[in-house]
């Protein structure tokens, strides 16, 4: 049955103009924590090879004055959330929302934190977009369902991207309705199929839908107009139009935001589920010689199976969407960290035979994420399962697991001491402190 043309925004936007971050502790700290965890996810990609050449091409044809931290690249503010948002996802270790089967926190946090800093707004200012871009995407994202074929990023996320310049440029409802309709207007339908290729063009899905965000939010404070039936034909001749309810939207005291999860591990989500009883096993079993094992049969949901089933991978981003990858790596190592996807790991002859031995098989009747893992070895089978991992909205990962993560990540690329002081800013400076670490000059002296 079709949804109604129109979702009820005007509600919802009404109580997020009114946002007041120092009254939500809980919605605080847990912005603080994504958009560490997002930063951090950053400057660990702006240190590959692919992120940084995109960079430096950019501050070569769109120069400006801001730059990531660990980056020499300056650019302009588009260009600036477009390499912050590539660089995000790379090692596929940033957060996500299950509801929504995507990532409002990417589409958000960079452009929030460049446009914030390009107008002189201070940290609370960049929070409450991030807070208020989240809001609106996670519900636009459980409300949107993707046709067959397709990947999310990109897609309803440049909702979340328009509404964060929008909260940034200080727009007042009415005019971030116009914008997100004009967003709706052009909503980008991405493929999956890259990543059966292997093939990282995905990874620049979430940027050009930041990037773009950025000029609607912009045209829409001009007066530029859009057609408030936007969404339900978006709806009808883009994505599914099968599922979902635009109801969600009158719940206004849901916290889409405190739903989100961030992710422990790198690689897609739904491995996570997977990793966590290989890691009990080599927990349990680490004297136990990885060619002793038999056979591994890895029972799982089927949505991970729908997404994750790369066999063999040969590239890193389909060594991150693949279950019998992941499941042999931390079988391997106990861990799940950006090394299981480098040329390395994919080539070593131990991690292809153990993958090799993984059967996956479909649990259709499991009703939530969850994984099972029966590992026999020396003769004996054993078997794992896991209903949750640490980042479901359950057991979320708290400020001192964000922080490990976040000084992992960023460590080898700007040092000890700027990535502590850095993780300090981002976790305890006051709302009111200003975004200055974004500018270039500032970027190069820290």
């Amino acid at each position: 049955m079709p949804k109604a043309p129109l979702p009820p925004l005007k509600p919802l936007l009404d109580r997020l103009d009114v946002l007041d971050l120092s009254s939500l502790p809980d919605v605080e700290q847990r912005s603080r924590l994504l958009v560490l965890d997002t930063l951090a996810c950053t400057i660990a990609g702006l240190a590959k090879p692919q992120p940084a050449a995109v960079a430096k091409h950019f501050a070569g044809v769109a120069p400006g004055d801001f730059a990531w931290p660990g980056s020499e690249a300056k650019l302009a503010p588009a260009e600036a959330a477009y390499v912050g948002t590539m660089a995000a996802c790379w090692d596929e270790a940033c957060e996500g929302l299950a509801v929504a089967h995507g990532r409002p926190g990417l589409h958000s946090v960079s452009v929030a934190l460049i446009m914030s800093a390009a107008l002189g707004r201070s940290l609370g200012e960049a929070l409450a977009a991030v807070v208020g871009a989240y809001e609106l995407g996670g519900r636009f994202g459980a409300g949107m369902v993707i046709r067959e074929g397709m990947h999310v990023d990109g897609t309803w996320g440049l909702l979340a991207s328009t509404a964060a310049a929008c909260y940034a440029l200080g727009a007042r409802p009415d005019t971030i309705a116009s914008a997100l309709a004009a967003a709706a207007c052009q909503m980008p339908s991405s493929l999956y199929s890259p990543i059966a290729a292997g093939c990282t063009v995905r990874n620049t899905y979430a940027a050009q839908a930041s990037a773009t965000g950025i000029h609607i939010a912009a045209a829409a404070v001009a007066g530029i107009s859009a057609p408030s039936n936007a969404f339900g034909e978006c709806d009808r001749l883009v994505m599914s139009n099968t599922t979902g309810d635009w109801a969600i939207f009158g719940d206004l005291d849901r916290r889409y935001l405190l739903e989100g999860y961030l992710k422990p591990y790198a690689g897609v989500r739904h491995v996570h589920y997977a990793a966590a009883c290989a890691i009990q096993w080599r927990q349990q079993y680490a004297d136990v010689a990885i060619e002793d094992i038999e056979s591994v049969t890895l029972t799982i949901y089927e949505e991970a199976v729908m997404y994750c089933g790369n066999r063999a991978p040969e590239t890193p981003i389909q060594a991150q969407f693949s279950l019998t990858h992941g499941t042999a790596y931390a079988l391997r190592t106990g861990e799940l960290g950006p090394d299981a996807y480098s040329i390395e790991t994919l080539s070593d002859p131990a991690q292809q035979a153990l993958e090799q031995k993984i059967h996956v098989v479909a649990g259709t009747a499991m009703r939530s994420r969850a994984a099972g893992l029966a590992i026999r070895a020396n003769g004996k089978t054993r078997v794992y399962s896991v209903e949750q991992v640490l980042g479901d909205p359950e057991i979320p990962m708290d400020s001192a697991a964000v922080e490990s993560k976040a000084l992992q990540f960023m460590q080898p690329v700007i040092g000890a001491q700027t990535a502590t002081e850095l993780v300090d800013y981002v976790l305890h400076a006051n709302l009111d402190a200003g975004l200055e670490l974004f500018r270039a000059s500032a970027a190069r002296q820290r």
